[in-house]
C-alpha cells in the first residue's frame, strides 16, 4: 500500500516573515504550445489532441436584457459533480508537442495556478493539491480541500452555474447548453528559472481574428481569446467591495494565466 505524504505551508506567516524581499523574479508571456477538444459526452467524450474543432466562435452579443434561465434544465448537459480530471492529458499534449521535457519543471493545470496565484490576496482560504516528481518535473493534480472553511448552502448553485454557460452558449450562436465539451490550450511560462507548461480551458476566440494552431503562433499569445463571466450585480456597498477585492483579482489571472486578453 502506498504512503500518502502530506506536506503543508503556511502562507500567512510566509508572507509576514518575507515583507521585504526586494529582489524581482522575471515572470514571461504566456506561450500555447500545445492543444486538445474533448467532445462532448454526447459523443464520447474523446480527448483529440491538436484538432482545433472544439474551439468556440463568438458569434455575437446577446441583446439585454435577456432571461438566462432559458433552457434550463431541459436543454443544459452538465459536468458530473465532484470529477477532475489527472493531470494524463497535459502530459500526452505536451510529448505529442516539439516541446521537450527537460525544459517543463512543474506540469499540472491552470487550477492549481489560480490556487497558489490568489493566496496573497485571499490568505484564509484552504487548498490542496496531489503532487509527485519524475525525472525532472513535478507533476500536480487537482484536489478538494479536505478542511474547507464551514460555509452556508449556496441557493440554487447549479442554475447559477447554468448562466455562466447559457451566457456563453449565445455569444457563440448555440441552441443547447453543454457542460462536458471544451476546447483546451497547453500554455508555458517562465518564473525565473522555473518553466511551467499547464492546460487551460479556453471559452472562445473572436471570429474577427485569424485562429492560429499552436505551431503556428511563436511566441505569442492568442489576442483572439475571450473569457466569458457573469455576475450578480452588486446591491450593496460591501458586495461592491468583495466583487473588488476577490473576485476582480481571480478573473484577471485565471484569463492571464492562458493569454487571454479580453473577458466579457
Amino acid at each position: 500500500m502506498e504512503k500518502e505524504i502530506v506536506a503543508t505551508f503556511n502562507v500567512a506567516q510566509w508572507l509576514r516573515e518575507h515583507r521585504e524581499i526586494k529582489e524581482k523574479v522575471h515572470v514571461s508571456q504566456p506561450r500555447e504550445v500545445a492543444c486538445w477538444t474533448r467532445t462532448s459526452i454526447r459523443d464520447g467524450g474523446k480527448v483529440l489532441h491538436g484538432d482545433l474543432s472544439g474551439m468556440p466562435r463568438c458569434e455575437t452579443f446577446p441583446p439585454t436584457p435577456t432571461d438566462l434561465n432559458d433552457g434550463y434544465p431541459s436543454a443544459y448537459v452538465k459536468k458530473q459533480e465532484g470529477v477532475h480530471p489527472g493531470v494524463e492529458p497535459v502530459v500526452e499534449a505536451i510529448s505529442r508537442s516539439a516541446s521537450s521535457w527537460e525544459d517543463c519543471h512543474v506540469c499540472t493545470f491552470r487550477n492549481n495556478l489560480n490556487k497558489i496565484g490568489k493566496t496573497p490576496f485571499d490568505a484564509k482560504e484552504a487548498w490542496e493539491m496531489d503532487a509527485c516528481t519524475v525525472g525532472n518535473t513535478l507533476f500536480l493534480d487537482i484536489r478538494e480541500a479536505s478542511e474547507k472553511a464551514p460555509s452556508r448552502p449556496f441557493p440554487d448553485s447549479e442554475r447559477f452555474c447554468y448562466y455562466g454557460y447559457k451566457f456563453e452558449a449565445l455569444c457563440c450562436g448555440e441552441t443547447t447548453v453543454d457542460a462536458t465539451s471544451e476546447y483546451c490550450a497547453v500554455m508555458r511560462i517562465r518564473i525565473g528559472k522555473i518553466s511551467i507548461m499547464f492546460g487551460a480551458e479556453i471559452d472562445c476566440c473572436d471570429t474577427k481574428g485569424t485562429f492560429r494552431p499552436p505551431a503556428e503562433k511563436g511566441t505569442k499569445v492568442q489576442k483572439e481569446y475571450i473569457e466569458f463571466k457573469t455576475h450578480r450585480l452588486p446591491q450593496h456597498p460591501g458586495q461592491q467591495k468583495t466583487l473588488y477585492k476577490f473576485k476582480y483579482p481571480r478573473w484577471w489571472l485565471q484569463s492571464w494565466l492562458a493569454g487571454v486578453p479580453r473577458m466579457l
